[in-house]
């Protein structure tokens, strides 16, 4: 039996051993299994970060795209027709393609990015973004809105509202001006008629005042609205 007993020994230690090295073996593939795991956790984290980040940053491009639109227009194009009551064959005229015309001559042009441009093809007026006018990159004191158009000079300011109508109403109304009405200058064409209207008086003052004239027919001669008619 103690002759047996020494081979089973050693049998079993190395049974022991061998079974101790399996485990070992297996422990370390475990690990490395783990690691690797832990490796592609890593990795898809990363991934996922870098998609958020990515969305994150469209998403702030698309907010600014929004708030401040590339190219957007500035005016919006539209037929429009403004006249005096005692000239009613001198029409000026707002061509829906821009143009601008008198009695059917053309006399400047329109742009939806608010330049106003005059027949020799010179840029004499600019709206900006914020509807203030500028010439030759100097403000000129008129600002334009969907009803119309304010002007300040000299410290005075006028306000020139187009009504549905068709009336032009001036505040304050000095009464020297010409009677006005209209046709279309509602909504944003609103903008472009006020422009219009006020570019005119401007140039027809720059030339009054070459002439020996006076400085600024826009302050001396503002738009008047049309008299009203006495009831009965």
């Amino acid at each position: 039996m103690s002759g047996l007993r020494r081979p089973l020994t050693i049998v079993t230690a190395c049974l022991m051993l061998s079974l101790s090295a399996c485990d070992d073996g297996k422990g370390k593939a475990d690990a490395k299994k783990a690691d690797a795991k832990k490796a592609d956790a890593k990795k898809a984290d990363a991934k996922a970060g870098d998609a958020k980040k990515a969305d994150a940053k469209q998403a702030d491009a698309k907010q600014a795209d929004a708030k401040a639109p590339a190219g957007a227009p500035v005016l919006t194009l539209g037929a429009a027709k403004l006249m005096q009551e005692n000239k009613p064959d001198e029409v000026l005229e707002l061509l829906a393609d821009g143009g601008i015309a008198l009695s059917g001559k053309p006399m400047a042009r329109l742009s939806t990015d608010g330049k106003l441009t005059g027949p020799d093809g010179k840029v004499t007026l600019v709206v900006g973004p914020d509807g203030k006018v500028t010439a030759g990159g100097k403000p000129t004191g008129l600002e334009l809105s969907d009803g119309g158009a304010t002007v300040t000079m000299g410290g005075k300011t006028t306000k020139v509202t187009f009504g549905e109508d068709g009336s032009i109403t001036v505040e304050p109304d000095s009464g020297n001006g010409p009677k006005m009405k209209h046709e279309g200058c509602t909504g944003p064409i609103a903008k472009n008629c006020g422009l219009v209207l006020f570019g005119m008086l401007m140039s027809d003052g720059e030339e009054a005042a070459e002439a020996g004239g006076p400085p600024s027919q826009v302050e001396a001669e503002p738009p008047r609205a049309p008299a009203k008619k006495a009831d009965g």
